[in-house]
């Protein structure tokens, strides 16, 4: 009797230690598991689909702009003679976390009508952040591109 005594009790308490230890471990993981899995949904789904609402919001903001600038544009260039003006495009930049536009002036020089100069301004602050003043006929499409290639790094960075 003496192998049915404390000996087989003690290694049965033992293995519900060893048991409980595991039951420990594995629901650690599987919370860790969990809040991985809640912080990657997070950061994937949510935040991007917020950051688009905002992104939609702005872009809005930014096409109510238009008769205002409209405006501007007329009052800066419409009293001069042999001049015409075309406002492009309006669109929100997160680079400078702004509305821009760009639009073109076209010069004429007693009646012959020459390249149009190109700009991109802030419609907040009227700040100029890039422009091409008439260029040569030469140069014109290679200038056009580089043109809209600076824009579309303000608009889709």
């Amino acid at each position: 009797m003496e192998g049915f005594g404390p000996q087989p009790c003690g290694r049965l308490f033992v293995s519900k230690i060893n048991n409980m230890e595991k039951i420990k471990q594995y629901k650690f993981i599987i919370i860790i598991t969990l809040i991985i899995l809640g912080v990657s949904v997070y950061f994937l789904y949510i935040k991007p689909e917020s950051k688009k609402k905002a992104d939609f919001s702005r872009k809005q903001e930014c096409q109510k702009l238009q008769t205002e600038l409209e405006r501007r544009l007329r009052n800066d260039y419409g009293s001069a003679l042999y001049r015409d003006v075309t406002l492009d495009k309006i669109f929100y930049s997160p680079v400078e976390d702004s509305c821009l536009y760009t639009y073109r002036v076209w010069d004429s020089n007693r009646g012959l009508l020459r390249s149009p100069s190109f700009y991109l301004k802030d419609a907040l602050t009227n700040t100029e952040l890039y422009s091409i003043i008439s260029p040569e006929k030469e140069n014109f499409v290679s200038e056009t591109d580089l043109f809209e290639k600076t824009v579309s790094k303000y608009e889709n960075p």
